[in-house]
């Protein structure tokens, strides 16, 4: 999955350094974009949903009319419902398959938020790691509940204590987080 956290990571980055240029660069503002953005190219598919799902609740009349004649029998009631669905050229999945072709994209965007380090400046692991380690001292926790949101915050002191930390101070202000 890191493939798609990355790839999101990359637009978020690009859409910061479009904003940046126009002197509006901000982080919040680029993952405002990519929202819209992403809501426009999946508009086409969000029509189809809703349609679908009109389809559907037209039927729904029918499909009561359905459930009563056919009583207990469940099997013979979902083989008619089968048939009433065919008939009318509507999936029973139609609504659910847009949703889940949109899921990897607020998933994607969540990984990037939550690590910028690693998805959008693409700091290498072994930079991260040491400077999780510094943070975790500077903070007085475990080095297994730091975020990489808590080492943007900390990047000045820990840039105080290890120099060789320099880069990544310097990485980390290129973004108006």
């Amino acid at each position: 999955m890191s493939y798609i956290y990355r790839a999101m990571g990359w637009i978020l980055e690009q859409l910061y350094s479009l904003l940046d240029k126009i002197n509006m660069g901000n982080y919040a503002l680029a993952i405002v974009l990519f929202t819209i953005l992403v809501n426009v190219v999946f508009l086409p598919l969000s029509i189809k949903q809703q349609k679908s799902m009109a389809k559907q609740a037209a039927l729904r009349p029918r499909l009561e009319a359905l459930k009563e004649k056919c009583g207990d029998d469940r099997q013979r009631y979902q083989t008619e419902m089968q048939a009433l669905y065919q008939k009318e050229n509507i999936s029973m999945m139609g609504g659910c398959w847009t949703l889940l072709i949109r899921l990897p994209f607020p998933w994607g965007v969540w990984q990037a938020i939550r690590s910028p380090l690693s998805y959008i400046l693409n700091i290498g692991e072994d930079i991260i790691a040491k400077a999780t380690a510094l943070t975790a001292t500077l903070l007085g926790k475990e080095a297994t509940v730091i975020t990489e949101l808590e080492i943007v915050q900390n990047v000045d002191k820990l840039v105080a204590q290890d120099a060789s930390l320099a880069g990544l101070q310097q990485e980390v202000s290129t973004l108006n987080f």
